[in-house]
């Protein structure tokens, strides 16, 4: 009987000492699979820059500058209207600029405020996450500073352009209206060079060094 017994502990501390070798076998294996995990630089999907959403924010931008023209006009009792000079539509404002310089102000500045205003709430927004920006959001954001951009660039020396209005119904120059308003757009452009979300404004880089142009038209 003591012989019995004697081989029955030998037996169970066999059998326990392959199943604790298995489990150290088996989480030295785990391990070893998880620093070879680490040590294999991590690749990220490439990621195609959709057009399509970027102009629809560059669009919606606009319109946001067109709606607050028209908000303008009706609150101080104009009648906007869209006409065309030399081809190019032009919001009027319906407001006697002579009687009521401060009202046409307000009309012409208020396109560039709304879209500034607007890129100023995107840029302060909380975002506990901190996820890369989409193209939507880019594109809104590209449509204020672009709107300040050809203001003062290209349509500067338009006779119906905001700017021009502003220049003509205030005690301010284009030259200080280009201080405002472009000060505040180059303050964005800043604050986006800086902010991780925006990084890639228009492309994309993948795991294997290459950089992807915003070329690809997505659904």
């Amino acid at each position: 009987m003591r012989a019995i017994l004697t081989a029955a502990v030998m037996m169970t501390l066999v059998l326990g000492s392959a199943d604790a070798q298995e489990t150290v076998l088996a989480r030295t294996d785990s391990a070893a699979g998880a620093v070879r995990h680490l040590d294999q630089p991590a690749v990220r999907s490439v990621r195609s820059f959709s057009w399509p959403r970027f102009v629809g924010g560059f669009v919606a931008s606009l319109a946001a500058h067109e709606a607050a023209h028209i908000a303008v006009s009706l609150i101080v009792g104009g009648n906007p209207s869209i006409g065309f000079n030399s081809g190019r539509p032009v919001m009027h404002s319906g407001i006697d600029a002579i009687a009521h310089p401060d009202q046409q102000f307000a009309f012409s500045a208020s396109g560039m405020v709304v879209q500034l205003l607007i890129n100023e709430v995107i840029l302060d927004w909380p975002r506990p996450d901190r996820g890369i920006a989409g193209e939507f959001e880019r594109g809104v954001l590209a449509g204020g500073v672009g709107t300040v951009l050809f203001y003062f660039t290209i349509g500067r020396g338009s006779g119906v352009s905001d700017v021009q209005w502003m220049d003509d119904t205030s005690g301010l120059s284009k030259w200080s209206l280009m201080a405002i308003f472009g000060g505040v757009a180059a303050l964005d452009v800043a604050r986006v060079l800086l902010d991780r979300r925006y990084a890639h404004f228009f492309a994309f880089p993948d795991g294997t060094g290459r950089l992807h142009l915003g070329l690809t038209m997505s659904r």
